[in-house]
């Protein structure tokens, strides 16, 4: 079972670092193209991109849709896992 959540705590990572910079990154619109951007002030930990986002940066739609989808499956992932810790519980 602790194989089972270590596996699930390495798969979270991602997603996670997604959400993290979507929600405390600061919020700002471009006044010259009117979009969202954000200001990006940390780079992604264990996430390959072209370098280190410093700044202010449009905000990426498609990234964002991506990671609440990803968080979705997460969350059912652990609704799973816990079901089989407590299954795992009762029968130990």
């Amino acid at each position: 079972m602790i194989a089972k959540v270590r596996s699930f705590m390495g798969s979270c990572e991602r997603a996670s670092e997604h959400r993290h910079r979507i929600v405390h990154d600061p919020w700002y619109v471009d006044t010259g193209t009117q979009k969202p951007a954000q200001f990006k002030s940390m780079p992604f930990r264990g996430i390959k991109t072209s370098g280190p986002q410093y700044g202010i940066t449009e905000a990426d739609a498609a990234q964002i849709d991506k990671t609440l989808n990803d968080v979705r499956e997460l969350v059912s992932e652990a609704t799973t896992l816990k079901s089989a810790i407590s299954a795992a519980g009762k029968n130990g």
